[in-house]
């Protein structure tokens, strides 16, 4: 009996240490005069010159710390910086490096420290080991020693301090950076010298995010790199997240007329850089007709064509660009229509449509 009420006492103890053990952490948690903040440039693409993940010694903004210490006495904190990394091939390295100060002097007030004051001796990172620290090494330092760019994917830093009075505090969310290398830029169409319409869909292949499409008038006595960079171009539009550019919003192409194209992929750098990579220049002729077959010389001719196209535009709104790409690879023009088995003349389609569009009539159009 006397064994039992002793366990029973022990128990009861070993509960009231823990409870009393929580409800002071949370007390100094919600009472704890030291915070920590994080803010980092948006960068997209980082060299081996700008850090060394070995060492974390960087030449570069990436982040900039925030400690304030509300207090009006000094307080020694330990610093702890994770990176996880996922490269674009899908390996995960969780963590890939792992970096702490066990000394860092917080003196009343705030003090910010960014990235590059890690080289100072006062607040440099100790590198510690992590399990796969040999492959990282391989997957990624020597990648970037070899390329000069750090492998694409998603780099995240996580942030903690701790001290005697708080304990472990976190940033909140991490720092993310991810990480594109661009490589080239392809121009698929239109293809060199091919005859477009007036409203060519520009098709082009860059493995970034972000890219400005250029298209300029070329004269008889200019090069083509003279004419792409030639003020005003017929359009300048900045593209997100799209390959494809269905042409509008600049000054109308003119039939007859010879006109360069180009496309440049942006990626966000250091230091509120911008890293370009560049297609080389391609040139195309505008003709009202689509492809070249038929009459379609009179005027009157090349303005049904573009009545045509602008209705199209106003029907089919999204799916224009699509309809416009399967009519040139079908090799379609507008002197070859049919209506169940009947011929359609450029009038004769223009006038459907224009009848269908007034009925609201939903439409399924199939190009062969």
């Amino acid at each position: 009996m006397k064994k039992l009420n002793l366990s029973i006492l022990l128990f009861v103890i070993a509960g009231v240490i823990c409870f009393l053990s929580i409800n002071s952490y949370l007390v100094a948690q919600s009472n704890c005069p030291v915070s920590l903040t994080v803010s980092y440039a948006d960068i997209q693409q980082l060299s081996i010159s700008d850090v060394d993940f070995e060492h974390f010694e960087s030449r570069t903004l990436l982040f900039t710390l925030r400690i304030k210490n509300d207090t009006n006495v000094d307080v020694n904190a330990r610093l702890k910086l994770i990176v996880n990394i996922k490269l674009a091939s899908g390996k995960r390295y969780e963590p890939a490096y792992i970096f702490t100060n066990g000394n860092i002097l917080i003196r009343p007030g705030t003090l910010t420290l960014t990235n590059m004051d890690f080289n100072d001796p006062r607040y440099r990172l100790n590198s510690e080991d992590t399990p796969e620290k040999d492959e990282v090494k391989r997957n990624v330092q020597d990648v970037a020693l070899a390329t000069g760019k750090f492998p694409t994917g998603k780099y995240s830093f996580y942030f903690t301090i701790e001290n005697t009075i708080c304990g472990v505090i976190t940033s909140g969310d991490p720092v993310v950076l991810n990480l594109e290398n661009p490589t080239r830029v392809d121009l698929r169409a239109p293809d060199d010298g091919e005859t477009t319409s007036p409203f060519p869909l520009f098709e082009f292949y860059h493995d970034g995010v972000k890219a400005e499409l250029t298209v300029a008038e070329l004269r008889a006595e200019q090069s083509r790199e003279d004419a792409i960079t030639r003020q005003p171009p017929m359009v300048n539009v900045a593209l997100s997240g799209t390959n494809s550019f269905l042409y509008s919003g600049g000054r109308p192409l003119e039939s007859g007329k010879t006109y360069v194209w180009r496309v440049v992929s942006k990626t966000a750098g250091p230091a509120g850089s911008e890293i370009e990579v560049s297609s080389p220049i391609g040139l195309f002729y505008v003709s009202n007709e689509i492809q070249t077959g038929g009459s379609g010389d009179s005027k009157s001719q090349d303005k049904s064509i573009d009545d045509v196209l602008k209705l199209l535009d106003e029907m089919f709104g999204q799916q224009y660009p699509e309809l416009i790409a399967s009519l040139k690879k079908s090799k379609f023009t507008f002197d070859n229509g049919s209506l169940d088995g009947t011929s359609l003349s450029k009038d004769d389609l223009l006038k459907l449509l224009r009848q269908l569009q007034a009925d609201a009539v939903d439409i399924n159009l199939n190009v062969e």
